[in-house]
């Protein structure tokens, strides 16, 4: 729960500062459902929840940081914070690259997590298809994820 609120305050706090302003700073909220591919370290079931990204795009290439709260069926949640870039491909067409840790909920141990992903800007919505990969211990976790995030 204090997650989540922190998540909230952080949104606010963001909004309030930025969006009174023309700025190359954009937060990106909205919600992900990721779907596991093959063997998965940590979870078997699709996991949902919501992410909050932060964008400084002052031309073709940008800079993110972006954090997740993911939970599945069984209760397992994973919070992902990555740091990455983001490349303006076509008029409306983004590639971006994230790498950073995990944490979770059943676990004491972070994991390292990159994402790849495309996201197409329509206006102030954004559609987003990603790869969630997580390394643990030598074994890894992959997931394919499908975004829907609005622009502050």
């Amino acid at each position: 729960m204090k997650k989540i609120i922190l998540m909230l305050a952080i949104i606010a706090t963001t909004t309030i500062a930025f969006g009174q302003t023309k700025s190359p700073l954009t937060v990106n909220v909205g919600g992900t459902v990721l779907f596991p591919v093959g063997t998965s370290l940590n979870e078997k079931s699709p996991s949902y929840g919501e992410t909050v990204k932060l964008v400084c795009q002052p031309k073709n290439i940008g800079y993110t940081l972006s954090v997740s709260y993911l939970q599945s069926k069984s209760d397992s949640v994973q919070i992902p914070v990555m740091v990455g870039t983001k490349i303006k491909v076509l008029n409306n067409l983004y590639f971006n690259t994230e790498a950073g840790v995990s944490f979770y909920n059943k676990s004491n141990n972070p994991q390292f997590t990159y994402s790849p992903s495309f996201t197409y800007q329509i206006k102030r919505f954004g559609v987003t298809q990603s790869f969630l990969g997580s390394i643990s211990n030598g074994k890894s976790a992959s997931n394919v994820g499908f975004s829907l995030t609005y622009k502050l």
